[in-house]
């Protein structure tokens, strides 16, 4: 759901330390609907140690704008998705 979210509003970064930026803010928010979802003490255990995986790949930099929450990287990302034309949308046969 997270990852949907960043790619709408334009921050699905394709660069490394874009990639562990998106990571670290989507097993945050995992963890901050832990007990909302039900989650298991190794299931919570299990997103914290890959959490600290790719925490531990950001630049000190990044780590210190992840502490804080804050997880826009001043880097180019993929281009937020627009709507489809109809002329391309070609059903397929039954």
């Amino acid at each position: 759901m997270i990852h949907a979210q960043q790619l709408a509003e334009g921050r699905w970064y394709l660069e490394e330390q874009g990639i562990y930026m998106n990571e670290v803010e989507a097993y945050d928010w995992e963890l901050s609907q832990a007990e909302y979802h039900g989650l298991s003490k190794a299931e919570k255990i299990e997103i914290v140690q890959l959490r600290g995986l790719y925490y531990s790949l950001l630049s000190e930099d990044n780590k210190a704008l992840a502490d804080q929450g804050f997880y826009v990287l001043p880097m180019e990302a993929f281009p937020t998705p627009t709507e489809p034309s109809a002329e391309l949308f070609v059903p397929f046969a039954v």
